[in-house]
């Protein structure tokens, strides 16, 4: 798209923008949801839920920025990631550094949550699921053919 083009899509987003606030006064929308809209070509905003789950429900003492900035420079340190058990996803230490560095409002009992572990260790517990589930699919194969046979030798016309 030309940058004149450009120009006049942002003008016709702005105008929209104007109009629906003066259409809906009780929705609070922001000239920043707006332009977050537009640049991520009509794709929501995907919020981290379990990040907002705890956020404004205590009482802040502590910045929780310097608190994920140890978290992180232990985790370098250690040369681990990170796992958040509450969502059971791995973090390497910049990744979640750039998660949530932005973040200044979060539960401090959140962040004591995060474990610094080993990611060979999530990679084993994963090869233990997959040869678990496996295994029940090689149990539950060999019923339904053994199944298969008997009916076929009970009811050879079917």
């Amino acid at each position: 798209m030309c940058p004149y083009h450009k120009q006049l899509h942002y003008n016709y987003t702005i105008y929209k923008y104007q109009v629906r606030k003066r259409q809906n006064k009780a929705k609070n929308i922001s000239i920043f949801t707006v332009l977050n809209f537009v640049i991520m070509g009509n794709r929501p905003i995907r919020e981290h839920k379990p990040l907002m789950a705890y956020a404004n429900n205590y009482e802040q003492k502590v910045s929780t920025l310097s608190l994920i900035t140890i978290v992180f420079n232990n985790a370098v340190k250690q040369g681990l990631w990170l796992f958040d058990p509450s969502i059971k996803r791995w973090f390497n230490p910049d990744e979640f550094m750039d998660l949530y560095k932005n973040y200044d409002n979060l539960d401090p009992k959140w962040i004591e949550k995060i474990e610094i572990r080993d990611p060979i260790e999530g990679l084993e517990a994963a090869d233990t699921q997959i040869e678990s589930i496996l295994s029940r699919k090689a149990i539950l194969t060999k019923r339904v053919i053994e199944y298969e046979r008997a009916k076929k030798r009970k009811h050879p016309n079917l």
